[in-house]
Parts: structure tokens; sequence; C-alpha cells
């Protein structure tokens, strides 16, 4: 399963250039292309427990998955 095709752009505020950004960047956080497939599909308690995935729908919550990710780049999030 494709699981890049699953983001879709509910409100026009996301779309697939910034789901690659944001993937780039878990790749580059986690490790994997696999672990950050991964990781998009799992509740986050970082995120109020809600899965990436299910944020990258607006600006609002893509900008929050990116901050996240920055975080556990520079090691605020273990």
């Amino acid at each position: 399963m494709d699981y890049e095709q699953n983001v879709s752009s509910t409100d026009g505020e996301s779309d697939d250039g910034n789901f690659n950004e944001l993937l780039e960047l878990a790749i580059a956080v986690l490790g994997t292309h696999e672990l950050a497939i991964e990781w998009f599909h799992k509740p986050v308690l970082g995120l109020s427990g809600a899965r990436p995935i299910d944020l990258l729908a607006s600006l609002h919550g893509s900008n929050q998955v990116k901050e996240f990710l920055i975080r556990l780049q520079y090691g605020v999030y273990q």
C-alpha cells in the first residue's frame, strides 16, 4: 500500500509537496523511510495523541508536525 497517497488536502492548505518535505524531515530524524511512514500512522504523545498523517489535512496541522519533528531532531523530545 502506498501510504503517501493516503494524504489528502481536505481544506486546500496542505499539498503533496508539503508531505514530501515532512517525509524527508521524518526520514532524517528517524533514520529510514519505513520508520518515517510508520511514525506518520501512529498516535504521537507530543501531538496530543494525534496521528501525524491526520494532521496533514491542514496547514496548521502540518506546521505542528514539522515543529514536532524539529524538536525531535534537536533532542527536545526523546
